[in-house]
């Protein structure tokens, strides 16, 4: 038969084991818990990135659009030009014409 003290002893020791099993949960409860937040980090930047790449995207867009309103508005006064020049073209032409006659 155990005596008083072994008991004692060994329920002192289940009390231990006891905790130790608690403790142990409640780290892999803490352990999971940050594994999430990690988890959620990185998706916050994947999506971050995403929309970065994104941003760029409609930046160059954006900045293309612009080229092409440039060159649009360019090619506009070019025509005109050409159109002056082909007014004073016709000109001269009738007055050597005149001139001729």
């Amino acid at each position: 038969q155990l005596s008083d003290e072994q008991r004692h002893s060994e329920a002192e020791i289940a009390d231990a084991r006891g905790l130790v099993a608690e403790a142990r949960q409640e780290q892999a409860a803490v352990v999971g818990e940050m594994e999430d937040r990690i988890a959620a980090a990185f998706h916050a930047v994947d999506e971050s990135r995403d929309a970065l790449v994104q941003a760029h995207a409609a930046n160059a867009d954006a900045a293309n659009g612009v080229e092409l309103a440039t060159l649009r508005d360019e090619l506009g006064t070019a025509l005109s030009q050409r159109r002056s020049a082909f007014v004073a073209l016709e000109r001269a032409m009738e007055k050597k014409k005149e001139l001729l006659c």
